[in-house]
């Protein structure tokens, strides 16, 4: 964020404007999460992809940005964490965090 908004470009100032509508957690994950891709084989990206979605509607901001966007339409939602400055990597780590150990996660039979 800082560097999008040192950038004096039209481009980066409207970038930063919509990250910044954004749960800030969100972000943050989206990006670990494209990261840890780069270096994982199929079947560890599927069932990372599946933790995360479970832990999003657990612990993320999903429920808030449908009750602010759909459901009560005030676009106004209130974030886990306020602001992106205000992300740690606690945060993030937290909502990779599998409910299944190895043994039980529902695409272990998925072959890496």
């Amino acid at each position: 964020m800082a560097s999008l908004e040192r950038d004096t470009s039209d481009w980066a100032a409207s970038t930063a404007a919509e990250l910044r509508e954004r749960s800030p957690l969100s972000v943050d994950v989206s990006l670990q999460q494209v990261d840890r891709a780069r270096f994982s084989t199929m079947a560890e990206t599927l069932r990372r992809d599946l933790d995360l979605t479970r832990s999003t509607f657990e612990r993320g901001d999903v429920v808030e940005g449908i009750r602010a966007r759909i459901v009560d339409k005030d676009n106004q939602p209130a974030w886990q964490i306020a602001r992106a400055e205000e992300v740690n990597a606690k945060d993030v780590e937290r909502m990779f965090e599998s409910a299944w150990t190895p043994a039980t996660h529902p695409l272990r039979l998925q072959k890496d």
